[in-house]
């Protein structure tokens, strides 16, 4: 009964000892980490991501073709390697000009005003039945809607042809007959 009285109890001893019991509860509530029994926990984190589109191409950065001879030359295979994690079409096109055209190796200019090959630059895979096609100033598709490649890329073996005929004139030391092609790999939309 006493516990009962001391409870209820109004008095002003009851109220310090519940204010401090109350405050001193919240206190260690408030300040005091959480205890885990558990041995292991685990939480789980998802992670998003994509691939971005890649493409890369490596081709010869000259070709060093000697004397042409009248009729038919044909240049080595020239390797063109595309490595793409997209379908692509590669596309080669000639900077300025389809002809070969006199150059100084010395300034490192077209000579203006400079002769050039009477025949228009080809090309062709290095095949024998494949049938040779003029260089174009616009890009050509050489190869169309190729898959996605391995690390290891898909290669395309070229030819260059270039016919000679009498009107065309030997150069003398220091120049050369010259163009310029750009391959370009296109990932297909």
């Amino acid at each position: 009964m006493q516990a009962i009285q001391f409870l209820t109890s109004t008095g002003p001893a009851w109220r310090r000892c519940a204010l401090v019991g109350i405050m001193l509860a919240f206190f260690l509530g408030a300040v005091a980490e959480p205890v885990s029994l558990a041995e292991q926990a685990q939480a789980r984190t998802a992670i998003y991501a994509n691939v971005s589109s890649s493409i890369e191409i490596e081709a010869p950065s000259e070709i060093q073709w000697n004397d042409l001879c009248l009729g038919t030359n044909v240049s080595p295979p020239q390797r063109i390697r595309v490595r793409s994690n997209k379908p692509f079409t590669l596309k080669m096109r000639s900077v300025t000009r389809t002809h070969l055209a006199e150059y100084d190796l010395d300034s490192q200019q077209w000579v203006t005003g400079g002769r050039s090959l009477s025949e228009t630059l080809k090309w062709r895979f290095s095949d024998d039945e494949s049938q040779p096609l003029s260089v174009s100033r616009s890009d050509v598709d050489i190869a169309a809607s190729n898959p996605a490649t391995t690390s290891s890329g898909q290669a395309f073996d070229i030819c260059f042809v270039q016919e000679i005929v009498f009107a065309d004139e030997q150069l003398e030391d220091g120049k050369v007959y010259r163009i310029d092609v750009i391959f370009t790999a296109v990932q297909d939309v």
